[in-house]
């Protein structure tokens, strides 16, 4: 578990940046002038991944799948998406994906300034659920970056788009083979 939280805070791309000293000084150091060095029982540790990204991380943290994919995306999307002001965006949809098939597409209609998070989750043979959002253009637009089989776009905030258009949720499986249950959600 710890493993995962590291990878997640640092695959993120945010990193904690440290508090200011109270005895920092705004003053220039003189080249020659010897900076000490903090001692290493003064080191701070870093925040865990759930205190780092607040509530877009945290309602997933102890989150895993128990029984069908339906059910627990539902329980996933619950947990997440209204302690984040979130709300369903159509119905869940259900699948089957493989590491040998073509990805399942899920289109979605946003307007310019939504925001957008989807939820994931596959049968216990499917190793690695991989989500994307591609834009009008066809470009890439965000992945999930995982490699689990309960895969969240994104995982510590809502995608949120700069144009009006037919966007499309990719479902795929990168490991295995299985059904899978997909939900989105809206930031109003």
């Amino acid at each position: 578990m710890a493993a995962w939280a590291l990878l997640l805070a640092t695959s993120c791309g945010r990193r904690a940046s440290p508090a200011p000293s109270a005895s920092a000084s705004t003053e220039p150091v003189a080249p020659s002038a010897k900076v000490p060095s903090p001692a290493p029982s003064a080191a701070v540790p870093a925040p865990s991944a759930s205190s780092a990204f607040g509530p877009w991380v945290r309602c997933y943290a102890r989150f895993r799948p128990e029984s069908t994919p339906l059910r627990d995306v539902t329980r996933l999307a619950l947990l997440c998406g209204p302690q984040n002001g979130m709300r369903r965006l159509g119905e869940t949809l259900e699948g089957e994906a493989s590491d040998t098939g073509a990805s399942v597409e899920h289109a979605v209609s946003l307007g310019k300034g939504q925001c957008v998070r989807a939820f994931a989750v596959a049968e216990a043979s499917v190793a690695d659920l991989e989500l994307a959002l591609v834009g009008p253009s066809g470009v890439t637009l965000a992945t999930d970056g995982g490699d689990d089989r309960w895969p969240i776009l994104l995982p510590d905030r809502a995608v949120c788009v700069d144009v009006d258009g037919s966007y499309t949720v990719r479902v795929r499986a990168r490991k295995g083979r299985g059904r899978f249950a997909l939900s989105t959600w809206l930031l109003p």
